[in-house]
């Protein structure tokens, strides 16, 4: 998976012609991304959305398109060792199915991002009052 994540993240520099980064700051990120593979049963959902506004600042920094972001994410989290993560969500009566699944993860990336862009307008919001 890292090797995976890695690839893209250089094609992606390619890609949009970012030649700033240096190579330890790839290896970090794509580490770092990677490391949501691995996400225990006993996660705070706080922690679990925090992961994900991380990693998709990470693909920001990239560039990355939904698209790719969205299947990096799939490999990370749709398959039967973190089937457990969308059963936690949906509730224990959850089928696992590869399709099915990913408009699931779509819909959740999505829930969590709004939330978060929400979140941040209140502190700016707040901000101003002051």
């Amino acid at each position: 998976m890292f090797f995976y994540i890695l690839n893209l993240l250089n094609d992606a520099l390619k890609k949009n012609k970012i030649d700033n980064l240096p190579a330890f700051e790839v290896i970090d990120d794509t580490t770092n991304i990677a490391k949501l593979a691995g996400i225990k049963r006993n996660f705070d959902f706080k922690c679990f959305n925090d992961k994900i506004i991380t990693i998709f600042r990470l693909f920001s920094k990239y560039k990355l398109t939904l698209t790719d972001s969205i299947d990096i994410l799939d490999k990370l989290i749709i398959n039967e060792k973190n089937s457990w993560i969308l059963k936690n969500i949906y509730g224990d009566v959850y089928i696992y199915e590869k399709e099915k699944s990913r408009l699931d993860l779509i819909f959740l990336i999505n829930h969590i991002l709004n939330r978060y862009k929400i979140m941040e307008m209140e502190v700016s919001l707040t901000g101003l009052a002051l």
